[in-house]
């Protein structure tokens, strides 16, 4: 009986052994999976910042005063105050920031992104006056 055991034990080391690569390449699997899953949540996470950023550039992208006539028409180019001009030029700075990083991520490179993405932008909701 203990000839059939070590016998066994033997067989099962020697399956050890030669599932070594087989091993080795399901790992190497398995870790190219998760970092496919991290790419992908990563480019979701960041087209969804964008998303919001260009809502609150479509919502804060227009003049504060616009002069009309007696009908009401507009006249001429409306104004923006200095306030409402800084916070447009940030936004589009902001959003530049976002493109480039997902541009490079496209092309493989997401060192930037995921720098980004440990720190996405504050999105203060504008209000209509």
């Amino acid at each position: 009986m203990p000839e059939t055991s070590k016998t066994l034990r033997e067989r099962v080391n020697e399956r050890i052994a030669s599932a070594t690569v087989e091993v080795q390449n399901q790992f190497v699997d398995a870790e190219a999976k998760k970092e496919t899953a991290s790419r992908v949540t990563a480019l979701s996470e960041a087209c969804a910042v964008m998303d919001k950023l260009y809502k609150e550039l479509q919502k804060i992208d227009r003049p504060d005063v616009v002069n009309v006539d007696r009908e009401g028409k507009p006249v001429g180019e409306g104004v923006f105050t200095k306030k409402r001009a800084d916070q447009i030029k940030k936004t589009e700075e902001i959003l530049a920031k976002w493109e480039a990083a997902l541009g490079a991520a496209w092309d493989g490179d997401f060192k930037k992104l995921r720098e980004l993405l440990k720190n996405p932008p504050k999105i203060e909701e504008s209000k209509d006056e």
